[in-house]
């Protein structure tokens, strides 16, 4: 990918050091979710594993991922390559529906489990252990503010840099923000294909 843009320090690729403990924490919450769930109603783990599937596979794959600049690349998800394997790229902006089934997934991965996670002390703590543990990777890895997917709603690229980035030309194949073109629709730059 070119490397044009790099002078606003935007993240070109996740190593893998960075995305295993984001990686683990993510699906740990879910899975410590599922688990204080499952002694108490075996109808709402089934709810909150099939909201799992959908929002994995559907809310974030489809509506986020396929959207993404990384797509198909070592992405801050160790699933970011299968995804790529289910849909195909979807170039330009997030629909404000897309934004909205996005959003879904954090409010249903935290809210759903939230009253079993009460009954269970030891769980609730391990839980809120690792979504903090999720959001604190996701500043400290600078991941939200260094992020080249301009219409997440989670993105806080600085307004006056996604502005300048899209206003831009790359000297390399004279297009504006050849990594992940929103206006052009573009997903690389020409000459390094």
């Amino acid at each position: 990918m070119c490397s044009c843009h790099n002078n606003y320090d935007l993240i070109r690729t996740f190593p893998v050091w960075e995305r295993i403990p984001y990686t683990i924490a993510f699906f740990g919450i879910q899975i410590i979710g599922l688990i204080a769930i499952y002694p108490y109603s075996i109808a709402w783990f089934t709810v909150y594993l099939v909201f799992l599937l959908i929002g994995n596979l559907y809310l974030f794959g489809f509506c986020l991922c396929a959207r993404c600049p990384y797509y198909g690349t070592n992405c801050i998800f160790l699933f970011g390559k299968p995804i790529a394997k289910i849909y195909k790229f979807r170039p330009g902006p997030m629909s404000p529906i897309d934004k909205i089934c996005t959003l879904l997934m954090p409010i249903g991965l935290f809210g759903i489990p939230l009253y079993w996670l009460i009954k269970e002390p030891v769980l609730l703590v391990i839980f809120l252990v690792m979504g903090m543990a999720f959001m604190l990777s996701m500043f400290v890895l600078k991941c939200i503010r260094r992020c080249k997917h301009f219409s997440c709603p989670f993105n806080f690229v600085k307004k006056r840099v996604k502005k300048t980035i899209l206003q831009e030309e790359c000297p390399k194949c004279e297009d504006k923000i050849c990594a992940f073109n929103i206006e052009t629709k573009s997903k690389a730059c020409i000459n390094d294909t």
